[in-house]
């Protein structure tokens, strides 16, 4: 590279990175831990930087959805272009019909979705020949993404050239387990190839930016900021959150159990982007209840296919065609307004239409509410749900990330309303959650019970 000048300005954290990544026995870089601490500007330095040094050569970033690529990274790695003065002598050209960044000097960049396809289980897309990838917000990327890449980089020269980067914020899942804590509450034993390097804003090597970035952060509810400003991986369950008595000792289970008395509850939140389904088993003797997973889709996740259908995809090759659910044991409920005639536009049908359709459900299958639960409710009864019962009544399986992180990131307003936090984070999840609680322990048999409950206020009071 001694024809090459790239001029940029790296905080000391970001150039122990590339130190570290410039080394031979080191490959494999968990960076981050905190929002603002200048991971997507090292992930867009890192890989203009080697697509240059190494002519010819092939990248990869990896993000959760090609939308979220072209939305987010992509302007980060325009904006990192320009300091880095590409294009002088270094131009590069964004092939979106190919999803490539493609170099004057023959480098390539390949952009590719971490979401988990049915028609791609085994991730074949990400088995390619590259000499480094970028997995950016790791958290919300599939595990299975990560273990189809994993080797490949270490297969390239040996491992000596080929580079991984992860950049993440603190979050529950797969991250947390291989790197930072695993299940056991024990810090992992790390390979020799792997290190970490724990970035907050302050390390931003834009201290305008850093002070200002901050500010805000210290407005969020106490959970928020603790993970985004402070990069703290044990952020627990307190008294700030909305859902407040869900307790990650009590309630968040490592095994799913499956057996024949039990029932599928399907709970849905519609959107575009994304369509979100809540899987849950109950037990129709104890009514001990179960959430399994989550599946959300956008536009982009299966090719001619709309969000909902890809969910009801991604849900019949998970659990109808394995044989682990059969469908006449499944429910469908979830967002009231989905059962309007016009809901979905495109179909002019109700979503609930074309759930039964795709599923191929019959209609006494559908259960659903006349309206919402109102988000006042839905912190009263919840909260007493997830005080009364333990683990063999209510649980939440430990991996489903989404869903946890948006659980943890809940806070109230003032009129104990969800509003505010629905406004900043959007809570897909969390909606088609309460829903499904509503449902498991408000309809039906419980219906009276719950509501009584509430009436009277016999709700366990806040700490």
């Amino acid at each position: 590279m001694n024809d090459i000048e790239l001029h940029f300005t790296l905080s000391s954290k970001q150039l122990q990175a590339f130190e570290l990544l410039a080394s031979e026995s080191k490959t494999e870089l968990l960076y981050g831990g905190a929002a603002g601490g200048g991971k997507s500007i090292l992930g867009c330095y890192f890989m203009i930087f080697r697509r240059i040094m190494f002519k010819g050569s092939h990248g990869l970033i990896i993000r959760q959805t090609r939308k979220d690529f072209y939305s987010t990274v992509l302007v980060t790695f325009n904006k990192v272009a320009e300091m880095l003065k590409v294009g002088n002598g270094w131009n590069f050209h964004v092939n979106e019909q190919k999803d490539e960044i493609q170099f004057s000097n023959g480098s390539v960049i390949l952009i590719r979705d971490g979401a988990f396809k049915p028609s791609d289980p085994q991730y074949d897309r990400l088995k390619l020949e590259v000499m480094d990838a970028w997995i950016e917000e790791g958290t919300q990327v599939d595990e299975r993404a990560y273990i189809a890449i994993r080797p490949r980089i270490r297969e390239i020269h040996g491992g000596k050239y080929s580079k991984l980067l992860i950049t993440t914020n603190p979050g529950r899942g797969w991250i947390k387990r291989r790197f930072i804590k695993n299940d056991e509450g024990n810090v992992p034993k790390l390979e020799p190839y792997q290190f970490i390097i724990q970035a907050l804003v302050s390390d931003n090597p834009d201290k305008e930016f850093a002070i200002n970035y901050a500010e805000s952060l210290s407005q969020l509810d106490p959970v928020t900021k603790r993970m985004y400003l402070d990069g703290d991986w044990d952020v627990t369950i307190n008294e700030n959150q909305f859902f407040w008595a869900i307790n990650r000792e009590k309630h968040i289970v490592h095994e799913k159990v499956f057996n024949p008395r039990q029932r599928f509850i399907l709970s849905f939140d519609f959107n575009i982007d994304p369509c979100t389904m809540i899987v849950a088993v109950q037990d129709t003797v104890t009514m001990g209840l179960q959430i399994i997973d989550h599946i959300s889709a956008n536009q982009y996740t299966l090719k001619d296919r709309s969000p909902l259908e890809a969910v009801c995809d991604i849900f019949n090759n998970r659990y109808i065609k394995t044989g682990i659910c059969q469908k006449q044991n499944i429910i469908v409920t979830g967002d009231a307004s989905g059962k309007a005639g016009s809901a979905d536009r495109v179909a002019n049908k109700s979503f609930y239409s074309t759930i039964a359709i795709e599923l191929r459900l019959h209609a006494s299958q559908i259960k659903l509410p006349n309206m919402n639960p109102p988000h006042k409710f839905s912190f009263e009864m919840i909260n007493y749900c997830f005080a009364k019962m333990d683990s063999s009544l209510l649980s939440i399986y430990y991996e489903l990330t989404l869903l946890l992180n948006e659980i943890d990131a809940s806070y109230p307003d003032d009129d104990t309303t969800l509003n505010k936090a629905k406004k900043e984070l959007g809570l897909h999840a969390v909606d088609a959650f309460r829903y499904l609680i509503h449902y498991a322990y408000s309809f039906d048999k419980y219906k009276n019970f719950i509501e009584t409950i509430s009436r009277k206020n016999k709700i366990i009071a806040k700490k």
